[in-house]
């Protein structure tokens, strides 16, 4: 496979991308994650400011993700970073962000 970084939560094989849509946001990546546990979405406004923390799935170091997903968020969601929390409820960090692409 074909890796494009490490973080310290995980590695990307697909970069992190986040098209808008109608209902909200689509996000679409591969990852490879280095702890169990599960990940979250963090989304932030042009200010910084973080306006919504979404559960994505659980995961597990055995088994590769694929995000394709369209998630309801705020319009005024510009960024977003998702974050490996493990199983113990630590926050192992950022696994990958991106700026939002508005499409519509």
């Amino acid at each position: 496979k074909d890796l494009k970084d490490v973080t310290n939560a995980g590695i990307i094989e697909r970069p992190l991308a986040a098209h808008s849509t109608v209902k909200g946001i689509r996000l679409f990546g591969s990852f490879g994650v280095l702890y169990p546990g599960k990940l979250i979405a963090n989304f932030y406004d042009a200010h910084g400011v973080e306006s919504q923390a979404t559960p994505l799935q659980s995961v597990d170091p055995a088994i590769a993700v694929e995000l394709n997903e369209e998630l309801e968020v705020p319009r005024t969601a510009e960024r977003i970073s998702i974050h490996l929390i493990d199983d113990d409820g630590k926050d192992r960090g950022s696994l990958a962000e991106c700026k939002v692409v508005k499409t519509n």
